[in-house]
């Protein structure tokens, strides 16, 4: 590419993502009295938040109905070099900015203040070329409506600039009113006539379909004597936590129906599903910042193969009866094993075999199991709880019966050969493996 077609080619990607120049036509607004609205709806303007039931002084940035009350007019004055200090009618507070801060806020306009003071209160406007303004403050940030769309109580915040419309802003000429205040505290967003009262969320998987409601949800927030909307994070993990207690199936245990028809609850082992509250927490009060129909997963620190209304198993396992010292194998719910075992001694406690459900983890084709005092060679190796796995046992002749009551392995499940030729060959990474007493 010859040079100055590069040179054309990085200018045009200055001119799509740079900042408006402060070179603009707003030199069209002189001083005076203005009501500031956001492009994004003419319902709603720029409103210094006052509550009027409460002594508290606390201000901040709005967006709230237009009442014709002086805390939502606002002086526009031309300081030197071609920017503007805009101050609220009502309390002749300056909007400000303050990186220390963290963003905007309103602050006591106080003449002769320092010069750090009077340029954290010096903005730029900037024709928006619709008949709107960017407003600029002095660190290059601009005032942002903190969401996509207007509605009343919307903060006020500093951000980058993007040139969306949650960035431009119109400036109305208007009058001082009879009335100072009035009270623009936060509503409650998700009772009767806020902006969420139809949201219903639903909290799923392939197992549970939990519904929120927003009459719900409104029992969470709070107006804060700063006059914020607070939701109490306590509330919300309780009902996750709720949600866990009913779903969790690692700490939970589940219902298992054998191979010889009878129903157990079965405990322990490292699979199943356990639900990380805290981050499911998070993503719920992110989902319920909108309204209609939601849904959403939660988040699960274990999971298992399936989840559904039969369980977690599936029906593809290896069943292991340590009781009746059988293994079956089964693959999409048919059985393709039936064979006899010799499990973990049972009378020794340090070789019993655990129970619980887990799955394979590790396979190996001849290997060798240590111990402290044997090396075994074995021609299947299937392990699926540290040490302890499934594997061939040639110096075995006959399996099953008592065998594992005195004389039983160091943990394993002990199988004929031909039978964990079969397992080993039909199973893979991830089996999930189903003991019990």
């Amino acid at each position: 590419m010859k040079p100055f077609r590069i040179l054309s080619a990085l200018l045009i990607c200055c001119f799509l993502y740079a900042a408006p120049s402060s070179v603009s036509k707003a030199a069209a607004v002189s001083s005076g009295l203005y009501e500031i609205t956001s492009v994004t709806s003419d319902d709603f303007v720029l409103d210094a938040k006052a509550c009027t039931v409460s002594d508290t002084e606390f201000h901040t940035l709005q967006l709230y109905d237009r009442l014709d009350v002086n805390q939502q007019k606002f002086y526009l004055e031309e300081m030197p070099g071609g920017s503007w200090r805009i101050s609220v009618l009502s309390s002749g507070e300056a909007i400000t900015f303050s990186e220390a801060d963290g963003g905007l806020s309103l602050s006591d306009l106080i003449e002769n203040v320092s010069l750090s003071t009077r340029k954290a209160q010096s903005f730029i406007l900037t024709d928006a070329g619709d008949g709107s303004f960017y407003i600029q403050a002095s660190d290059g940030t601009y005032l942002t409506l903190d969401s996509s769309f207007a509605h009343r109580g919307t903060d006020i915040v500093s951000g980058e600039f993007t040139g969306r419309s949650n960035q431009k802003w119109r400036l109305s000429k208007t009058w001082i009113s009879n009335t100072d205040h009035a009270d623009t505290d936060l509503s409650n967003p998700y009772a009767e006539g806020g902006i969420y009262e139809d949201l219903i969320l639903t909290v799923k998987t392939d197992a549970m379909r939990d519904m929120l409601s927003a009459q719900t949800i409104a029992e969470w927030f709070s107006i804060s004597d700063e006059h914020a909307l607070v939701c109490d994070t306590e509330a919300a993990t309780a009902f996750v936590q709720s949600l866990a207690d009913q779903y969790n199936t690692l700490e939970n245990g589940r219902e298992f129906t054998t191979s010889l028809g009878n129903t157990i609850t079965v405990t322990a082992g490292n699979y199943g599903w356990s639900m990380n509250v805290d981050a499911t927490v998070s993503r719920l009060l992110e989902k319920i910042k909108q309204n209609g129909n939601v849904s959403m997963e939660a988040v699960w620190s274990s999971t298992g193969k399936v989840f559904n209304e039969d369980g977690d198993i599936g029906g593809s396992y290896i069943e292991v009866d340590l009781t009746n010292q059988k293994v079956w194998l089964y693959r999409d719910g048919e059985l393709l094993l039936e064979s006899s075992c010799v499990s973990g001694t049972y009378n020794d406690e340090s070789r019993k075999t655990p129970e619980g459900i887990y799955t394979i983890f590790y396979m190996q084709s001849p290997a060798v199991l240590r111990g402290a005092d044997y090396a075994s060679p074995v021609d299947y190796w299937m392990a699926y709880n540290g040490n302890i796995g499934l594997h061939d046992a040639s110096w075995r002749s006959v399996f099953g019966g008592d065998i594992y009551l005195t004389d039983g392995s160091h943990g394993c499940v002990n199988l004929p050969d031909n039978a964990a030729k079969i397992l080993y060959e039909n199973i893979s990474i991830g089996y999930v493996v189903v003991t019990y007493y």
